[in-house]
């Protein structure tokens, strides 16, 4: 197995749990692909990361997280939830290899694929309710952690997708939330996702 160079689309880079030099540079590749919302290159290339580790419970995590909603997508077929679920319990399989905030990560993911697959979109926005409200408790043990914020954000702006002003151009509620948080922590340094982000909360 060998690393592809045309896989490489920056520098980006978050220290995971592996034994693996080549795993990790797969899971950080992954990781960009998935704060732009490349998700089927985020599962490719995390999956990648498990040829050269298969203990590696980040690149589990990713794959699962990978399958659920985001901000372009929140109205998934069946299947997506199927497969976050049966990637989640690989991940539990594995949880012993993880650190504290891996863990944290893997743990979330049961209430982003409940047993029971929502059928309609009120359900399924239930459901992302559902995991930004869990997934808070995560975000506000690690405040500051560029990674795990923009991951509650997007729990955030997921509700309402792309439409997070009213007609009006009043803001919604989660806007303003999802608005305060970014800027804040976009004074901290760079990070790709809050950028994107950010540009999702202004825009109306």
């Amino acid at each position: 197995m060998e690393i592809e160079d045309y896989e490489d689309i920056g520098n980006y880079t978050r220290k995971i749990t592996t034994k693996s030099k080549e795993a990790q540079i797969y899971c950080d590749r992954a990781l960009l692909q998935m704060f732009g919302v490349c998700y089927p290159e985020a599962i490719r290339l995390f999956q990648k990361a498990l040829e050269f580790d298969e203990n590696t419970p980040f690149a589990l995590w990713g794959i699962s997280y990978s399958y659920g909603p985001g901000i372009n997508y929140n109205d998934l077929p069946e299947e997506y939830y199927r497969n976050g679920y049966e990637a989640y319990l690989k991940a539990l399989e594995k949880i012993e290899f993880a650190n504290e905030w891996e863990k944290d990560l893997i743990n979330s993911l049961q209430y982003r694929y409940p047993k029971e697959i929502p059928k309609t979109f009120r359900e399924k926005i239930e459901v992302i309710r559902n995991y930004r409200k869990e997934f808070r408790k995560i975000y506000e043990k690690y405040p500051n952690d560029l990674d795990i914020v923009s991951i509650y954000v997007e729990g955030i702006v997921s509700i309402h997708r792309t439409m997070l002003w009213n007609l009006d151009k009043s803001p919604t509620p989660e806007v303003l939330e999802a608005k305060e948080i970014l800027e804040r922590v976009s004074k901290l340094g760079y990070h790709p996702h809050i950028c994107h982000l950010l540009i999702h909360a202004l825009e109306h």
